[in-house]
């Protein structure tokens, strides 16, 4: 007795479109996922579409729109021109399916722009990484007090020290200066019973200008030992020309030539008739 032969995955497929076109959906579900889950054992590309696209459909008849999505989208990522007949498949299906297509090509829109950002921002990276920057820093810079040479020459630390150092010792000689012409004028005459008190005030007046200008000294002479005439620094994106920047890395306007151009930070001390203080200026 012969047995009955098996059918070929061709056989299964038609069988699968012969019961979803009578809308028997739940028996071209099993049919479809037997030919492909857990390995497909469709050969042709066309016969892996069609049945992706009827199993989604036919999940889609039942109700089951993540399932329907899923499939359709397996479809799609086969052929994304893929149009359904309108004299074959209804209204419902042809709007589920557009609907899909545009999801897959929006989302394979954005991977395609976060790929292409990625290589530019690698790019980036490695030109910026081979970029050599050297700073140009001006020599009169050591010669001005109050840690300017210090910031300058990367030492935060020291530039706020001597900073702090100057300004307590300049501020109190100007302000023990300050009180003895408020007191007495400039040519006024001290009383004999104070004037042991004004020769003090004077004499720790004398003391801290000196300190001050001692610590102005050091502060100068310590930047000469540390200056370097130029000193190397991070490449950033505002360095590098327009046409080597990635579209989405470009500022919207052009940036000044970091050739021609320069900046400087000062401190410098402004004494007037009655009063004493610092100026500081940023000029870029």
């Amino acid at each position: 007795m012969a047995l009955p032969a098996l059918a070929t995955p061709g056989q299964k497929l038609a069988q699968a479109r012969q019961a979803f076109e009578l809308g028997k959906y739940d028996q071209a579900v099993p049919l479809l996922n037997y030919l492909l889950y857990p390995n497909a054992q469709l050969s042709s590309r066309d016969d892996l579409i069609e049945a992706h696209l009827l199993l989604g459909l036919a999940h889609l008849e039942l109700g089951n729109a993540g399932d329907a999505g899923r499939e359709i989208e397996e479809a799609l990522y086969l052929d994304s021109t893929l149009t359904l007949d309108p004299l074959v498949f209804s209204e419902k299906a042809i709007a589920f399916v557009e609907q899909r297509k545009k999801e897959v090509l929006e989302r394979a829109r954005r991977d395609t722009e976060a790929r292409a950002e990625a290589v530019a921002r690698e790019r980036l990276r490695q030109l910026l990484e081979n970029t050599i920057v050297l700073e140009r820093r001006p020599y009169y810079i050591n010669f001005i007090p109050f840690g300017a040479g210090q910031f300058q020459n990367g030492q935060s630390g020291k530039g706020i020290a001597f900073f702090v150092s100057e300004m307590v010792t300049g501020g109190v000689s100007l302000g023990l200066f300050a009180w003895q012409v408020s007191k007495y004028g400039y040519n006024g005459t001290v009383p004999d019973d104070e004037a042991g008190t004004v020769r003090r005030v004077q004499q720790a007046q004398i003391v801290a200008g000196g300190l001050c200008l001692a610590i102005m000294a050091w502060g100068i002479l310590d930047s000469l030992r540390n200056y370097q005439s130029t000193t190397r620094v991070p490449a950033d994106e505002s360095l590098l020309p327009d046409d080597l920047k990635p579209d989405k890395l470009k500022p919207k306007k052009r940036q000044r030539d970091r050739d021609n151009l320069t900046s400087s930070f000062r401190i410098a001390p402004s004494i007037g008739p009655t009063s004493g203080g610092l100026v500081m200026t940023l000029e870029f």
